[in-house]
């Protein structure tokens, strides 16, 4: 059993470290639009994503208003459960595909953008949606402080509401791998996972230890373990030692004898 719980330790480990979806790095080649969004990703068109509220459960965000029968149909369809539909504006395939515009500028060198995802946005540690409901998604970019004027202009004339920018202080280009890509949390939550990956092996490792460790005994001659129990009386320890079949030396066990009469006295 010991080793089984070893072997499965040793599976987490390279897990709770790798974070969540594979990366694709903005020094890397550029990928395809399907290899950005797979297909067996993709939500369908009129799908604009998939949120949490507490007491609520799964919102899924529909464009526009929909029918009675559509949401019907996206209950019967849609690869997740939801318990209500809150109108959305935008799809979450025209979101992604602004994203992976924005990523193919991140590839330049002399881009000054850090991060791209569609989600949410963090405010004043509160993170928080969009639109008349609070739970859309945008495309959120960070930038460098000293790029925030030109891309505000540029991508609120090229993609008006879609794309919200911050000013970021990652001093790396980052692309996918910290994108957006949560269906329920949006895109702020992508840094959780590691986290608890973390927290997860921390506790794994305590509960291994505490499995494993050895632990402390006293034995007598014949190997019988002595527990935490309380002392045993002179008789006790006599008939042990009689019984080990071994006896001592004729000062160590006067010595011993004494010692046991101090004691029970």
């Amino acid at each position: 059993m010991r080793r089984i719980i070893l072997f499965l330790f040793i599976l987490l480990i390279p897990f709770s470290l790798a974070g969540t979806i594979p990366a694709f790095a903005a020094d890397q080649e550029i990928v395809s639009w399907d290899d950005f969004y797979p297909q067996t990703e993709r939500y369908p068109d009129d799908v604009g994503g998939l949120c949490y509220e507490d007491g609520v459960g799964n919102c899924l965000l529909v464009v526009g208003h929909p029918t009675p029968e559509r949401i019907l149909q996206l209950r019967a369809e849609f690869r997740y459960d939801f318990a209500t539909v809150v109108p959305c504006e935008y799809s979450y395939t025209e979101l992604m595909r602004v994203e992976y515009e924005i990523y193919l500028r991140m590839t330049n060198p002399d881009s000054k953008i850090y991060n791209a995802g569609v989600g949410w946005h963090s405010v004043d540690g509160a993170v928080t949606g969009f639109g008349e409901s609070g739970k859309e998604f945008r495309v959120v970019v960070g930038v460098d402080k000293s790029a925030f004027d030109r891309y505000s202009a540029e991508f609120a004339r090229e993609y008006g509401d879609r794309v919200f920018v911050e000013v970021s202080e990652q001093a790396e280009a980052v692309s996918l791998g910290n994108a957006v890509k949560t269906e329920a949390m949006g895109g702020s939550a992508l840094w959780l996972w590691p986290v608890i990956g973390v927290g997860l092996l921390g506790a794994f490792s305590i509960l291994l230890w505490r499995l494993l460790r050895p632990v402390p005994a006293l034995r007598t001659a014949n190997g019988a373990v002595l527990t935490s129990n309380p002392p045993v009386s002179r008789k006790q320890a006599v008939a042990a030692v009689r019984d080990s079949g071994s006896a001592p030396r004729g000062d160590l066990f006067a010595s011993i004898a004494q010692k046991l009469d101090e004691s029970t006295s």
